[in-house]
């Protein structure tokens, strides 16, 4: 019996369609990752000490609501805007009074990143973002 050197078609075709599926699976893979990351993460921690009320986050095209917020809570929700935006923060406390806090970050669709919100007493806040631009590659 003579040994063959080269595969048979067969194998040779077994092999290709091996290929092409990993292929497809590296692309899929890697477009989900790339659609999961679209949009800005905008994380809210409640540090006031008091149970925080209809809770709106409002951008550009939308609006993100939570009923409540309990004391030393967080909110974390994805946004996609649909144009140039920023934040406006609304909340009703405990006690009935509505409060509106603009919040000094831009963003546009396309852009990725995050925006962390505390909350603190007296209706004071302090923001961090690292917003950063579409990446195009």
């Amino acid at each position: 019996m003579e040994k063959k050197l080269y595969p048979s078609a067969g194998t040779s075709r077994a092999i290709f369609r091996t290929t092409v599926l990993c292929v497809l699976c590296v692309l899929t893979a890697l477009l989900i990752a790339f659609w999961a990351t679209r949009g800005v993460e905008v994380v809210i921690c409640n540090k006031t000490g008091e149970e925080l009320q209809s809770v709106r986050i409002e951008f550009t095209g939308g609006t993100k609501t939570v009923p409540t917020i309990e004391p030393d809570g967080v909110f974390r929700t994805r946004i996609t805007p649909a144009g140039e935006s920023h934040l406006e923060l609304t909340y009703t406390h405990v006690s009935g009074k509505e409060f509106s806090k603009a919040i000094g970050v831009y963003f546009e669709p396309g852009y990725g990143g995050a925006v962390f919100i505390e909350l603190l007493p007296n209706r004071a806040l302090r923001f961090e973002d690292n917003i950063r631009l579409p990446r195009w590659w």
